[in-house]
């Protein structure tokens, strides 16, 4: 089996995660389409809960049996399974506690929920991670990359704003 048809098979067992960035994109979609009705709320409520079940529905479908996904960087085992249970309750319960609150205006919540997936997305790849340092090991790389102009940039850029840090947090 080559690397190319290893990743394609791998997708099958990634559809939770395609769910939930299938439900961050409709969500911001939804959140433009309806700016002026009555029951925004209302279908942006709906909307993240279903997708929280669908991916709920994916995830309580899926092999029990281990196996590693896209050249062994993330993982489907139940240790994985577990957490992303966890994951998509806390998710569906701060959706249902975020409707009936007044922190999150109408113009808002449709944002609030496509981020919150977002999050929960996060969560997901973070519990199925073989390697935290893929993770992280991109930033450094990015860093790498820029070389010393960029280092210098950043540096320059905290100084500067060093004295204002202090003054607001000590």
């Amino acid at each position: 089996m080559t690397i190319t048809e290893f990743n394609i098979a791998s997708a099958s067992w990634f559809r939770p995660e395609l769910v939930l960035t299938a439900g961050v994109l409709l969500l911001f979609l939804l959140d433009l389409g309806w700016k002026k009705s009555r029951y925004r709320v209302l279908i942006l409520t709906l909307g993240a809960l279903a997708c929280i079940g669908i991916a709920a529905g994916c995830l309580a479908f899926q092999p029990i049996e281990s196996r590693a996904m896209f050249n062994g960087m993330i993982a489907s085992d139940r240790f994985a399974t577990f957490w992303k249970w966890l994951f998509l309750a806390a998710g569906a319960l701060t959706v249902l506690i975020a409707a009936r609150s007044d922190e999150f205006t109408s113009p808002r919540i449709g944002v609030f929920y496509a981020l919150l997936l977002s999050v929960v997305l996060g969560m997901f790849l973070m519990a199925s991670s073989l390697d935290l340092a893929d993770f992280y090991g991109q930033r450094a790389l990015d860093l790498k990359k820029q070389g010393s102009p960029g280092h210098a940039l950043q540096s320059a850029c905290f100084a500067i704003h060093l004295p204002e840090l202090r003054h607001r947090w000590l």
